[in-house]
């Protein structure tokens, strides 16, 4: 029996290949990406910090943190996937000695994209189950969130 692997190479006729497993083979050749990792991933932050002058012994600070992910896609056949995702987390707070009081939001811009994709896909020689047992995961993000953070260090 001839594989599909042996009929690429060879050059063989292509009537007895599923069309579905054809298509599987060339997207994996085409893309090159691994599945459920994103292809670039950038972290970026900047923080600037300054004394109060009119406190003894106290400073005041503001930070910016990006955060994005590239295309990630849900299986070796890169057929599926979820959209790029940006984060912007802010950050701003005042301390005096072992006292100090910070303001954040995360998910500034309430990126509302999947943070995240996994298959479950049960695949057999002839394929008669894959279609009745497939399932697809996907991870919900965290929404827009804001707080306040009072520490005292002892």
């Amino acid at each position: 029996m001839q594989t599909i692997w042996h009929a690429l190479k060879e050059g063989a006729p292509f009537s007895f290949i599923n069309v579905g497993v054809l298509a599987l083979v060339i997207a994996i050749i085409i893309e090159r990406c691994v599945f459920i990792y994103s292809k670039y991933s950038v972290n970026a932050g900047v923080m600037y910090t300054n004394s109060i002058n009119a406190w003894q012994d106290a400073s005041w600070f503001g930070r910016v943190d990006l955060s994005y992910k590239g295309k990630q896609f849900a299986d070796a056949a890169n057929v599926t996937w979820i959209k790029a995702r940006s984060v912007v987390n802010l950050r701003a707070g005042v301390a005096r000695g072992p006292l100090s009081v910070e303001a954040f939001v995360l998910n500034a811009f309430n990126d509302k994209n999947y943070t995240g994709v996994i298959t479950g896909t049960l695949l057999t020689p002839t394929f008669s189950l894959t279609g009745a047992t497939s399932s697809m995961l996907l991870q919900l993000p965290d929404l827009r969130t804001a707080g306040v953070q009072v520490a005292y260090k002892f």
